[in-house]
């Protein structure tokens, strides 16, 4: 019954067949339920409202918003596939698009709504729609990727096929693979669920937990691991009233136990003041545990004093670790949705401009400087090489030798008369080259 309402309402939305199958939700991201007698301090397998609570805490927020700003800050280029071919007029079109995805939002706005969802459970999604607008032919709007569900089983042969549904007010609505696109950075053949990195930092700091309360849980079945001596001298009658006095009056209180008189008085510390009596070292744990999950440079969130160098080791290690694989996805999901869906997949390609550190620039300007005073490399792999456009010339693609020959050969220069590099020395070529002001 409920599978025949499922159809009749999805079937009011579009006119295409409903397919026989059944949806797998997002909800539990692949985790199954465990009949266990371990208790846990917070959900084993938590919900997306859960995950979406605790990616809040400020903590976990601090390397998504690194991720999202990162790339919303991003320059992208549109790049031919074919050398000297400029496509100006597809290129136009194209970043139209991915600057103005719907008429709400810009490109950074969607995509940080995108990323938001990628990073917290795995699960971004945005539907793609076609339009009458010849500046404008498509148009993308970000969807909740937990109210996703993937169709299952789904025909790979029919490119039409649903292989996406969503539950809404209205029903449920289904896509093909041409309609909506699906983000998932972990992808596994197993299930159609990714592990994200708030979900690992969530197990991080659950398991962490379950272990300290189990320690907790022994410890406290078995005897103590402290003696007090009140010494040798101490009668039978002094240890059962002190035995009293200490349970009824110290044990549970905070209050300060004083023993003997005033005479000789003598302390002795009891209870620690230390870093881990103040839950120092448990809060820097639970930031290395958060940071090891993303992966995001623990020296970023605790204080230690980093110098220009160390900053910017810093910042490249969060690019190449951290930003560039959740921004191939996003490169992806514009080349195959966008571009390949307008027919201009063998021409061009959407790539992330990427800023190199102030040490890396230095870097890769003395390499390509010392390639191009040898000879190796051409004018404009040298220019392409240090971030500049390439020339239009025949002499900036040679090298070296040949390209100063070709110049002498093509200008008269330096009394030029041989063949390729070496100069003819006989007296009649000489003659007729002086005689022609040479």
């Amino acid at each position: 019954m409920l599978e025949k309402l499922k159809r009749i309402l999805a079937s009011a939305i579009s006119s295409k067949n409903i397919p026989e199958s059944k949806s797998i939700p997002t909800d539990r991201f692949g985790y199954s339920n465990f009949n266990t007698h371990y208790k846990s301090t917070i959900p084993r397998n938590p919900s997306y409202r859960q995950l979406r609570e605790f990616a809040k805490n400020p903590i976990v927020s601090q390397p998504i918003e690194a991720v999202k700003d990162r790339i919303a800050k991003m320059e992208y280029e549109i790049r031919p596939k074919v050398r000297g071919r400029k496509y100006t007029k597809q290129i136009k079109l194209i970043k139209n698009i991915i600057d103005n995805p719907n008429i709400d939002q810009t490109r950074r706005k969607f995509e940080a709504m995108i990323l938001d969802d990628i990073l917290t459970l795995d699960a971004g999604a945005f539907e793609v729609c076609k339009s009458k607008n010849p500046n404008h032919p498509l148009f993308l709007y970000p969807i909740d990727g937990a109210t996703v569900q993937h169709v299952v089983p789904m025909d790979y042969t029919d490119i039409d096929g649903y292989k996406y549904m969503q539950i809404n007010d209205n029903g449920n609505t289904y896509f093909t693979r041409r309609e909506l696109c699906f983000l998932s950075k972990n992808n596994f053949t197993h299930k159609p669920f990714g592990l994200s990195p708030v979900l690992k930092a969530y197990d991080y700091i659950r398991y962490y937990i379950e272990g300290v309360d189990k320690t907790n849980e022994d410890v406290s079945t078995k005897t103590s691991g402290m003696l007090i001596n009140l010494g040798e001298t101490a009668t039978s009658d002094e240890v059962d009233k002190f035995r009293e006095y200490f349970m009824n009056e110290i044990e549970g209180t905070g209050r300060i136990p004083i023993v003997g008189g005033t005479k000789g008085l003598d302390t002795k510390q009891i209870r620690s003041f230390t870093e881990d009596a103040l839950y120092q070292s448990w809060f820097n744990l639970l930031i290395t545990m958060v940071c090891s999950a993303f992966p995001y440079p623990v020296e970023k969130m605790i204080n230690v004093s980093a110098d220009r160098s160390t900053t910017e080791d810093f910042e490249t290690r969060i690019i190449d670790e951290l930003v560039k694989p959740y921004a191939n996805l996003l490169e992806d999901a514009y080349n195959t949705h966008i571009i390949n869906a307008l027919g201009f997949g063998d021409i061009l390609e959407f790539k992330y401009v990427y800023e190199d550190s102030e040490s890396l620039k230095t870097q890769k300007w003395t390499r390509f400087n010392n390639a191009f005073t040898t000879g190796t490399i051409t004018i404009n792999e040298w220019r392409t090489g240090v971030g500049f456009s390439p020339l239009i010339s025949d002499y900036a693609n040679l090298a070296g030798d040949e390209r100063k020959a070709v110049i002498n050969r093509d200008l008269g220069l330096a009394g030029f008369n041989g063949v390729g590099n070496i100069k003819d020395t006989s007296d009649t070529k000489n003659k007729k080259v002086s005689e022609g002001g040479g």
